[in-house]
């Protein structure tokens, strides 16, 4: 019987698994075959006494980008003279084919810099395939009901319209809850677990190790941990206590007293919308600076008391209130701080408890970490990021644990009080 010289297999190996894909060709090396021709779900072999080995590694690049292309032909020369010769480019992974006559060593690459271009590829290549589907599954349903010519109320309002609404709903939900979810989940996986390639979505065998290994950490800084939690507590309750009071005082009489300059003071506090902290960091440092006010409290709280949205949630929600009402107690007597705290300030509930939540989070999660430099007065959140600081994989589990921990406490008060910031922002509409 005559022996077979070729043969063509199917891939055994997932996807951009470099790993499994060198392991099946050093398998077949030992069993005779040398790699030939690589297709989109086989790959042929021709018998050889002595097959020359192959070569697997992960294409790193996007061919969209300049830049990589040119990363992209340095590594493909850097290879052929070495002795490798690329015998093709598919599923994510270059395959390389010792030259004839050579026995090459591979090009050593830093492990941890490839298992991260190869997650970041992995991952923004799975949301952009998601997002295509959404995108041709909203043309299409689209194009479906623009050929009846239905009235633009029925098309909206037709079962099919509503169904389409709940989808892209629930697939927008399920998009920003997807970073809270990897976050646990990988707060859970063993070392082995973190590192594995492809990257899964869930945990074979969840483990706390990750938490205690966090705590750990954490005992052994100079500054005890229960001082970071202190800081943090004193500083969001006490600048959200001071913000909602300020706040609350600076918005009555831009919403019912009528002075020479209200529409101008209001026109800047909109403006200051616009720009996140990091826009306007450098005067507020330099404003720190100067009062003298570095390494301690102060230069977290001051900045944070007047912020601009506190100010306008409270400015549009006091404006809906009635004016014969307030008039109503200062005909009977009452003067303005009465008007304010027994009326006003009891009416904007609602408000009020929108503008703690916000604030709290904001000082919870984004206290500056450059104002202050004593160990003593830094947050629970500048303690945490310092895990990470010395080896960033091999902390990579506690950070995420303490990450999950850090999401606890905003989580709940946003859960528990989340009627009350639907009602103020259906309330906060723009007036002059």
């Amino acid at each position: 019987m005559r022996e077979k010289t070729k043969c063509t297999r199917w891939f055994h190996y997932t996807i951009e698994d470099a790993k499994a894909a060198q392991a099946e060709l050093d398998q077949r090396a030992e069993q005779g075959w040398e790699l030939e021709e690589v297709g989109l779900f086989t790959a042929t072999f021709r018998r050889a006494e002595h097959p020359r080995p192959c070569w697997v590694e992960p294409a790193r690049w996007q061919s969209v980008r300049r830049k990589d292309e040119d990363a992209r032909a340095d590594y493909l020369a850097l290879c052929d003279e070495a002795g490798w010769e690329l015998i093709s480019e598919d599923g994510g992974l270059f395959y390389f084919r010792a030259r004839e006559g050579t026995d090459p060593a591979p090009i050593q690459t830093d492990a941890g810099v490839e298992w991260e271009d190869v997650w970041k590829k992995a991952l923004r290549g799975q949301l952009s395939s998601m997002l295509r589907v959404v995108i041709y599954g909203v043309v299409w349903n689209g194009a479906q009901f623009l050929q009846d010519r239905p009235r633009v109320w029925e098309l909206f309002l037709s079962d099919a319209a509503l169904a389409a609404q709940t989808l892209l709903i629930f697939l927008l939900a399920a998009f920003m809850a997807f970073p809270l979810y990897y976050t646990v989940i990988q707060s859970l996986k063993p070392i082995e677990e973190i590192f594995r390639f492809p990257p899964t979505l869930y945990v074979s065998r969840p483990v706390m190790d990750n938490y205690g290994e966090m705590f750990r950490i954490l005992a052994n800084m100079w500054v005890p941990l229960s001082r970071y939690l202190f800081n943090t507590l004193f500083i969001a309750v006490l600048g959200t206590g001071l913000h909602v009071l300020v706040a609350g005082m600076a918005a009555y009489p831009l919403a019912k007293h009528n002075f020479p300059g209200r529409n101008l003071i209001f026109g800047v506090i909109m403006l200051g919308l616009l720009f996140v902290n990091q826009v306007t960091f450098v005067p507020s440092f330099v404003i720190i600076a100067k009062l003298g006010i570095l390494n301690t409290y102060l230069a977290y709280l001051l900045p944070t008391i007047g912020v601009s949205l506190g100010l306008f949630l409270m400015r549009q929600f006091i404006s809906q209130l009635p004016d014969s009402m307030l008039e109503a107690a200062k005909i009977d007597g009452a003067n303005e701080h009465r008007v304010f705290f027994s009326i006003v300030f009891p009416s904007i509930k609602p408000a009020v408890i929108t503008v703690i939540i916000f604030q709290f989070i904001n000082l919870w999660n984004g206290l500056p970490s450059d104002v202050v430099y004593n160990e003593e007065f830094k947050s629970l959140t500048q303690a945490m990021s310092q895990i990470t600081a010395a080896n960033a994989y091999a902390r990579y589990g506690p950070s995420m644990a303490a990450s999950v921990i850090m999401m606890i406490p905003p989580i709940v008060i946003f859960v528990s009080l989340q009627s009350k910031v639907i009602e103020t922002m259906t309330s906060a509409g723009i007036k002059g």
